[in-house]
């Protein structure tokens, strides 16, 4: 009977053992779902991942620019990475800082009209992966805009470190050359913006863009326009008008021709009468206390005339006939050249001392004001 009674105690023990480990495994999936589910909430949005990379890259320029004024950097007078380093590390991983920032420290005070910071278009061909928790891979579109009109690709890499996204790696492609295949859906996305919504006319083979490009009309509250871009590299093209069976263009075209000429004039004496007011806001520079206080007063003057040579080349976009425009936009490009040796010149005469930025900045201010009254004068008839 005791081997009886040892077997029974056997057998219950091995049923507890059993059933111990049943309820382990139970527990083991139960933790595992737990965590896969918790994963799955943890993934990003589309919205989030742009709102991320967007506010990363705010950041990191915003510091750049705030860096550079504070510390009066300029080609006279080279950045020093080790003091912006520790402001740039919150948005950025030191490996990052130390290869590509570094490198882009050394050119951005470059005084010039070169434009490093991504302008991200968030409508068209914005794709990301969250492969990992910590970490995002994002491709974007910066289109072409006015004056550089060359299009890119972005690729970045975020890492999250310590609670903070931050950028790890980014490559830029340019899309010269490619055939991105875009599509008028596509390109009407590139296209509008809050102030201009467009209207596709048509399709049509582009010389200048070496394939298909898309005519659309672009509609404001004050005006109209004809617009053309590139579905190979998002290049904005101006030859649409050369093709006779475009009836759209050169209707717009005739219109522009047709306006009333007191309409014309009056758009003219508005804006003549609007850079006279301009004139009176100019800050005095000979009243200010001392060398820093001058200097902002002329960089606040030339950032009222830059704003008003802005706002004049956007209204003569819907004035112009497209080829009349692009003879404009090679004559600005040329234009920007002049100014800013001209400007360097001025800095160089100075030797590079605290009166050279006061006369490299005047002389941008005289050059920009100038313009203004050139552009008025010869094209708003």
């Amino acid at each position: 009977m005791k081997w009886f009674k040892s077997l029974s105690v056997l057998l219950l023990l091995t049923g507890a053992a059993a059933s111990a480990t049943s309820c382990s495994k139970s527990e083991t999936k139960s933790v595992t779902a737990k965590a896969d589910k918790q994963e799955e909430v943890q993934k990003l949005s589309a919205a989030e991942v742009q709102s991320i990379v967007h506010a990363n890259l705010t950041s990191i320029f915003h510091t750049l620019q705030a860096s550079g004024a504070e510390n009066g950097w300029s080609p006279a007078k080279p950045a020093d990475f080790a003091v912006i380093k520790p402001k740039l590390l919150p948005y950025v991983t030191e490996d990052f800082a130390d290869s590509t920032l570094k490198q882009l420290v050394s050119q951005f005070y470059c005084e010039c009209d070169a434009s490093f910071e991504p302008k991200l278009n968030d409508r068209v061909r914005f794709r990301f992966e969250q492969a990992k928790r910590d970490e995002l891979s994002i491709s974007a579109l910066d289109p072409a805009i006015e004056l550089s009109n060359t299009g890119s690709m972005w690729k970045f890499i975020l890492a999250k470190e310590q609670g903070r996204w931050k950028m790890k790696q980014w490559d830029k492609q340019s899309l010269s050359g490619q055939d991105i295949k875009l599509t008028k859906e596509e390109a009407a996305k590139l296209l509008a913006s809050d102030a201009e919504q467009p209207a596709f006319v048509r399709e049509y083979t582009s010389k200048s863009a070496g394939g298909t490009a898309y005519v659309f009309q672009m509609q404001s509250a004050s005006s109209n326009r004809m617009a053309a871009i590139s579905s190979r590299d998002t290049q904005l093209v101006y030859d649409f008008e050369e093709q006779q069976q475009a009836a759209a263009p050169a209707a717009a075209e005739q219109h522009t021709k047709a306006a009333p000429a007191k309409q014309q004039a009056k758009s003219k004496t508005e804006y003549l009468a609007q850079l006279a007011k301009l004139e009176e806001k100019e800050q005095n520079t000979a009243n200010a206390m001392n060398e820093v206080q001058r200097l902002e007063m002329c960089a606040g003057n030339l950032e009222l005339w830059d704003t008003a040579l802005n706002d004049i080349y956007s209204t003569l976009k819907t004035q112009l006939s497209p080829s009349q425009m692009e003879e404009l936009r090679n004559k600005q490009r040329q234009w920007i050249a002049d100014r800013d040796t001209a400007a360097q010149a001025k800095y160089d005469e100075e030797g590079g001392g605290s009166l050279s930025r006061f006369v490299k900045v005047e002389s941008l201010m005289e050059w920009t004001k100038k313009h203004c009254f050139e552009l008025v004068h010869t094209y708003m008839l």
